[in-house]
């Protein structure tokens, strides 16, 4: 219903959301038992609030009380108990007429948050995040302190933690009081663990890949080349074309390799010198190593050597006149 340009829930769709919400609050566990309170503000001077002790998770029609900006009933219930922080949730209203729901609520977060006495500093994580903001902390004290300095957080913020007594959220309807709740549960979570990683002395979320990569890149840069590949192809790019161009160099030194010509070898015309008689033992091993090496050359190099050999065949054959 729309009273003076404003819409406000009827008194059937704040009861029926506030019984919906409560459900939610009891299964996600952001409240115990019949801790904590809601309520929904339903005209310019009326709230309909939860009595002392309600089971939150069960809500009924007559778990409500109905009350004015100052706390006076209007349901002609003078026997129903109302809550201990109905002033908190009255002065809230008083200080924002944008806001129309209020929960207090427990969740495990609110402890989190509150261990280290900080609050939550504005996160960017996500949209919604950034929405939320901040959240403060207000030290403990009585019900007429807390309202108070929530009511002037209720002016910019979505919300306040309690000092050892969970935490107040709000919004312009009951759903986005609660959507706040949520909000503040993960982002006291992605604290928490980042947190942890940091007493640890560990990898923080989002770190943990980029750890992971280095090392693995440093592994296939210092181990060398790999047989039968040029810098192109090999894992690190053309950093290796020297490690791949070495043994040839060495097996230029040590002399011939037995069964191939200067025109097969990958050094050309170098390699047609002989082994001197009576060599070193070491030096023969050395020659069968680069064997080895040369035997797992690239194969352009192979291709090209052929390609040479098939192109001379070709010219002598035209001179001879076949």
């Amino acid at each position: 219903m729309i009273i003076q340009g404003v819409r406000y829930a009827s008194d059937f769709e704040a009861k029926k959301l506030m019984i919906e919400t409560g459900q939610n609050l009891d299964e996600k566990g952001y409240t115990l038992s019949c801790d904590g309170s809601m309520s929904v503000r339903v005209g310019p001077n009326a709230v309909w609030i939860t009595k002392q002790d309600s089971e939150n998770g069960s809500l009924s029609q007559s778990d409500f009380v109905r009350v004015d900006l100052n706390g006076k009933s209007m349901n002609h219930s003078p026997d129903a108990v109302l809550p201990e922080d109905l002033e908190a949730h009255l002065k809230i209203y008083r200080e924002n007429p944008k806001i129309q729901a209020v929960i207090h609520a427990y969740p495990i977060c609110a402890v989190v948050l509150q261990k280290d006495g900080r609050g939550l500093e504005a996160c960017s994580y996500t949209p919604s995040v950034r929405a939320l903001g901040k959240v403060t902390m207000i030290p403990s004290g009585d019900m007429a302190q807390i309202g108070a300095a929530a009511a002037l957080a209720a002016r910019s913020d979505h919300g306040v933690l309690l000092e050892n007594d969970g935490c107040l959220m709000w919004g312009a309807c009951i759903r986005e009081a609660y959507r706040n709740i949520r909000l503040l549960d993960y982002c006291a979570q992605v604290r928490s663990r980042m947190d942890g990683c940091r007493e640890e002395g560990q990898a923080c979320p989002g770190q943990v890949q980029n750890a992971a990569v280095q090392p693995a890149a440093q592994s296939a840069s210092e181990a060398g080349p790999i047989p039968g590949l040029t810098g192109m192809y090999h894992p690190a790019g053309m950093t290796q074309s020297k490690a791949v161009m070495q043994p040839v160099v060495q097996m230029e030194e040590a002399g011939p390799v037995p069964g191939l010509t200067g025109l097969y070898h990958p050094a050309g015309g170098t390699q047609n010198r002989s082994l001197p008689s009576g060599a070193p033992a070491e030096q023969e091993a050395q020659v069968r190593t680069q064997e080895q090496l040369l035997t797992a050359a690239p194969d352009p190099v192979k291709e090209s050597a052929m390609a040479q050999v098939i192109r001379k065949s070709m010219t002598k054959m035209g001179k001879g006149g076949l």
